[in-house]
């Protein structure tokens, strides 16, 4: 019987070989495949649930606080207790409403009319209680800001990641709703009863300004103020996406040479990669006059992938209607 030569032998391993590297490259491939698979359904679900929770509270919403050229905006963005686990990116700005325009991209309409923030009071449960054998109601309502936070993971190439954030405040009862009830004992009772069983400490003005628009209330019954200083007490703070941040994934930073996800990011927005950048992958407009408002939301999702240094993305992209008063 005739054995096997070495030239038959290294024949034999060469093909074992480029057989081996081609099962390599193929495995690599799978994975490579299944991981933007993943990651695209990941992305879609995550950034579907942000903006649905996002819609829901809109529904409710009452009034728009925006970039205006007053600086009242602004000031009720810069008066909340802003929690220090979820610090806001430096760059955070209220869209501008246009309300006889429609959504296009700012450098179209020649307006920076673009946010990559969003503060609006919503309506709550009202509260009914007694005012000296009387049952009267008052609306309640919550300030609520959607903004982005830095987060100290890097993601791909960036040493941070940027997570959606969603702050509430504690709750406040309409001031001229409650002025509005016959002075005296039956006012008094029902500050008090408003204080005590509504848990309500301040009042509040819809469309007065920051330092005009808060009254403080005690369980005597009294109406104090306005106190120019509050602080917009917060009642919760929550990431909108628990995994953003934590992970591989992050709302989209701008799209540039080191970071360019398959979405266009802005899309609506002027992109400035001066400081933390603006707007990143949450931009908001609102059109329309009051009594129909017009909001679009569009939120980008980016994933890093470690296996081949890719980035895949995600658009989520909805509207929805408030009426405010």
């Amino acid at each position: 019987m005739r054995g096997i030569t070495l030239l038959e032998m290294m024949i034999v391993m060469a093909c074992f070989g480029v057989v081996a590297l081609g099962a390599v490259g193929i495995i690599t491939q799978t994975q490579v495949s299944n991981d933007q698979l993943n990651a695209w359904s990941l992305l879609t679900e995550w950034g579907q649930g942000a903006v649905n929770k996002m819609c829901l509270d809109i529904a409710q919403g009452r009034v728009i606080y925006e970039n205006d050229a007053l600086g009242l905006g602004p000031a009720y963005m810069n008066n909340l207790e802003m929690d220090p686990i979820y610090p806001i990116l430096s760059t955070s700005t209220l869209p501008v409403i246009d309300p006889a325009g429609s959504f296009d991209d700012d450098t179209v309409t020649g307006t920076n009319r673009t946010g990559n923030a969003f503060l609006f009071v919503k309506e709550v449960e009202p509260f009914i209680g007694d005012a000296n054998g009387t049952d009267r109601r008052v609306d309640i309502y919550r300030l609520v800001f959607y903004y982005l936070s830095p987060v100290n993971h890097a993601i791909g190439n960036k040493a941070l990641s940027l997570r959606l954030v969603k702050w509430e405040s504690k709750k406040f009862a309409d001031y001229n709703q409650v002025i509005s009830i016959p002075a005296g004992v039956e006012r008094d009772t029902f500050v008090s009863n408003l204080f005590a069983g509504g848990l309500i400490d301040y009042l509040w003005v819809p469309r007065n300004d920051q330092n005009n628009a808060f009254y403080w209330i005690d369980g005597a019954g009294s109406i104090n103020g306005p106190d120019p200083n509050y602080t917009i007490e917060k009642d919760t703070v929550e990431s909108c996406i628990q995994s953003l941040g934590l992970t591989n994934a992050s709302v989209a930073w701008n799209r540039e040479n080191q970071f360019w996800t398959p979405d266009v990011v802005p899309k609506f927005g002027i992109a400035d990669m001066t400081g933390d950048g603006f707007p990143h992958g949450l931009e908001i407009q609102v059109i329309g006059p009051n009594a129909a408002r017009q909001i679009m939301v569009r939120l980008v999702l980016a994933y890093y992938h470690a296996l081949d240094q890719s980035l895949s993305s995600n658009e989520t992209l909805s509207i929805m209607g408030m009426r405010e008063y």
